[in-house]
């Protein structure tokens, strides 16, 4: 029942995310980290041992560990991005700023 929720999570969660897109609420660029991270959930739904493999490969030993890490990681990169975008916006900012004076 749990592998049929998650299969459902991540079909949902897929469909929301083109929905946004459609609708011009998620950039396109923007979209294909969520459109990533709903095909991810999908993959771990249908494949239930492929978390134990990863786990496995980086030596855990308990799969929730595993699937945290990967997530604390992944969280990271987001991070960065934003980051790196708003720095890139406050940049602009500066350049619009300095045209007006």
């Amino acid at each position: 029942m749990n592998q049929l929720a998650f299969i459902i999570l991540g079909f949902c969660l897929l469909v929301y995310i083109l929905i946004k897109v459609k609708n011009k609420q998620f950039s396109e660029r923007e979209s294909l980290m969520w459109i990533l991270a709903g095909a991810i959930v999908l993959v771990f739904a249908v494949f239930p041992g492929l978390l134990d493999f990863i786990a496995r490969f980086l030596g855990v030993y308990y799969q929730p560990t595993a699937l945290f890490l990967l997530t604390f990681f992944a969280i990271i990169l987001i991070l960065l991005r934003k980051e790196q975008q708003i720095n890139g916006l406050e940049e602009r900012v500066k350049e619009l700023a300095q045209q007006m004076l």
